[in-house]
């Protein structure tokens, strides 16, 4: 599986009953979703690239979901602590949502007490709509 990209407006918490735009997204929160392939390592992090360029554009949320994700090399451990850091600089938002393969890894390297987590995209939407 490669990786997959999309862009989702969401409205903000509290506003679900707002009336929907015109449909040119104003008012509503983008949310960049990348879903990760099964394994991660070497050429295969394009993804995590891809992500980075994104939080570099400043104010952006993110949702990085690794639902699917089997292996993750040492390497792109330290990349995805490298993204956090652009993601705080630039001052966006990212949430990952880790497999219970790579869960194991993160906590390891003490990623997770760094970037913020879900259980799923659901609660990784939530938490990025409240946070708006």
């Amino acid at each position: 599986m490669e990786y997959r990209y999309r862009i989702r407006y969401v409205e903000p918490a509290g506003e679900e009953n707002a009336p929907a735009s015109s449909g040119d997204a104003r008012g509503r929160i983008a949310l960049h979703v990348f879903e990760t392939p099964k394994t991660i390592k070497g050429r295969d992090a394009e993804v995590l690239d891809l992500v980075e360029s994104v939080a570099r554009n400043g104010n952006t949320r993110i949702i990085l979901d690794m639902n699917q994700t089997e292996r993750l090399d040492s390497g792109n451990v330290y990349h995805l602590a490298l993204l956090q850091r652009t993601c705080a600089q630039r001052g966006s938002h990212l949430v990952l949502v880790p497999s219970e393969h790579v869960r194991p890894c993160l906590e390891q390297t003490e990623l997770l007490t760094m970037i913020d987590t879900a259980e799923d995209y659901e609660d990784a939407e939530e938490y990025l709509r409240k946070a708006a």
